[in-house]
């Protein structure tokens, strides 16, 4: 039987970057390659997985907005977890290192011219708060304790009422319309865990956590996230092992790229993913959007240098020369300055004088004499927070991809409605890796001064546009997102269950490209230039919403 892992509860800010349209020559011109995009498709749900000899080790992404008093976390586990804090700065490296690009080369050559909450927490009006009382009853609560900003408990789910009288009692509160979203995972032998703020803390301490708890199998408890899920919400999930991942309970898809809109930098790839998976049985799908080595992201977090040592920050006499020496070394600044502001509250003259928070702590030696004269820190206490909340989690985290080879990296859209069964994963030792680079060919011909534009896709097909920007307006109605859908098993090939391959093949409208002068100088040499841009495009994001 397998067992579920954690569920998250996550607020986020939708934003993107935008990108500068391709400018067009005239007439037999050809167009400029855009820079390649990285789409990374933001999601309500970001977990990453490790499972080794029956034991899940999963780091869990928190993002919350809101006041740190309305703050609530419940997860469903299978057995008593071990909790530690976790690395924000994993998840951006890990997003870089795995993302999707997506890659357009040119050949050829004519002469011419918001925040919302998700899962089982939320932001509710609650106004008890407090430390965890030293005592807690039995046989309720099996565990409780601090880890940096949250005061935990692991309580019995044996009996849901028992629970909640509980979690309420001892203000862990459950926000409303959760009760009934609990009943799948009541059962003897389950638990589950609770996290709220410690008094004094800000919802700017909010980190990621790390459970550690016996189980057959990672899981996500999708089914407790519908309680506050926004249609596509979107869930993107790592798994760490010795082989290349599977969704052992869902579908698995690779998409149609030909609505991929190459041109205007993969700008609706969010959008082409959520309605692939949509063709899939129940909507209950994945895409692989990488799997390979962990390699990438070795080395980056885990480097013994770039924390120094705590001698060298607890000799530092002021909190100022304490930030001077920090930002010298290679802390990410966030949780430094949510560090500081336990220690160190901005005075609310500061504020009503346009002060900016992080202006001010990266300047403490000139602002304190002005707005916080008598100000006294223990330099060494502040120095122990930077090492619990930083500098161990992220070694931590950096250990991962010593340990474990291979990442492979899931993305997935659920309606609210579609939450109804908790996507679990597997290994498959026999499936090829797959690459997060995927390229197309734009071939410039001209026919007796006027510009024609083909696009070849890796898998064969090609299409005739009358300008580049053409592709991104076809209408393809009644042609599938899904190139195929498959079942991927723990062992052996893919299952295939739908395949549009055949159809799409004869719906492509060339066979063989052409061009005015296309030599294999002028391909390696646009590749060349193409690559450039990758290099320079990397780190941008973009958020794509489904329309």
């Amino acid at each position: 039987m397998h067992r579920s892992p954690a569920h998250t509860t996550v607020a986020f800010a939708l934003a993107g970057l935008a990108f500068v349209a391709p400018r067009l020559a005239e007439a037999c011109g050809c167009f400029a390659p855009p820079t390649p995009a990285q789409p990374v498709v933001q999601a309500g749900e970001r977990i990453v997985f490790a499972h080794e000899d029956g034991k899940v080790v999963a780091h869990i992404q928190i993002q919350y907005q809101g006041d740190a008093a309305e703050f609530a976390w419940l997860v469903p586990l299978p057995s008593v977890p071990e909790l530690r804090l976790g690395s924000e700065e994993m998840f951006t490296q890990l997003d870089n290192a795995t993302a999707p690009q997506f890659l357009l080369n040119q050949t050829g050559f004519c002469g011419g011219g918001g925040g919302i909450s998700f899962g089982c927490g939320a932001a509710e009006s609650f106004s008890a708060r407090g430390d965890f009382p030293p005592e807690f009853q039995e046989p309720v609560a099996v565990d409780a304790g601090a880890a940096g900003p949250y005061d935990y408990a692991v309580v019995r789910a044996d009996e849901k009422q028992p629970m909640l009288d509980w979690l309420n009692e001892n203000r862990f509160f459950v926000p409303d319309g959760t009760a009934a979203a609990m009943d799948p995972y009541i059962r003897p032998g389950s638990y589950f865990l609770a996290l709220r703020l410690r008094s004094g803390e800000s919802a700017g301490s909010i980190q990621p956590v790390v459970l550690e708890y016996e189980s057959d199998f990672p899981m996500v408890p999708i089914i407790l996230t519908s309680v506050a899920a926004v249609p596509d919400m979107g869930v993107l999930v790592w798994v760490l092992g010795e082989h290349r991942a599977v969704p052992h309970n869902y579908q698995h898809v690779v998409i149609n790229e030909e609505y991929i809109d190459w041109v205007n930098g993969a700008a609706n790839y969010g959008t082409v993913v959520a309605r692939a998976i949509d063709e899939a049985e129940g909507g209950h799908a994945f895409v692989t959007e990488y799997a390979g080595s962990t390699s990438p992201m070795r080395g980056i977090l885990d480097d013994p240098q770039r924390f120094g040592s705590r001698e060298y920050l607890e000799a530092a006499s002021t909190p100022g020369q304490l930030v001077g020496r920090v930002l010298g070394l290679s802390f990410p600044w966030a949780p430094v300055q949510a560090v500081l502001q336990k220690y160190l509250p901005m005075p609310a003259e500061a504020r009503a004088d346009g002060v900016q928070p992080q202006d001010y702590y990266q300047r403490l030696d000139f602002y304190l004499p002005n707005y916080d004269p008598s100000a006294e820190v223990d330099i060494a206490a502040v120095v122990a927070d930077l090492w619990e909340r930083i500098v161990e989690p992220t070694l931590e985290a950096g250990q991962l991809f010593n340990d474990h080879p291979m990442v492979t990296r899931f993305y997935t859209t659920l309606d609210p409605e579609e939450m109804s069964k908790d996507p679990v994963f597997a290994f498959n030792p026999d499936l090829p890796e797959v690459s997060r680079v995927h390229q197309a060919t734009m071939e410039n011909t001209c026919e007796e001064g006027d510009a024609q534009f083909i696009l070849h896709l890796d898998d064969g097909r090609a299409f005739n546009l009358e300008a580049p920007a053409d592709f991104a307006l076809r209408d393809k109605t009644g042609l599938p997102r899904a190139r195929i859908v498959q079942v991927l098993r723990q062992e052996g090939d893919p299952e295939v269950v739908v395949d549009n391959r055949a159809a799409l093949d004869a719906a492509a409208e060339v066979e063989a490209g052409g061009g005015c002068r296309s030599t294999s100088d002028r391909r390696s040499g646009m590749a060349s230039l193409a690559l450039m841009f990758l290099v320079v495009g990397l780190g941008r994001r973009v958020l794509r919403r489904r329309a």
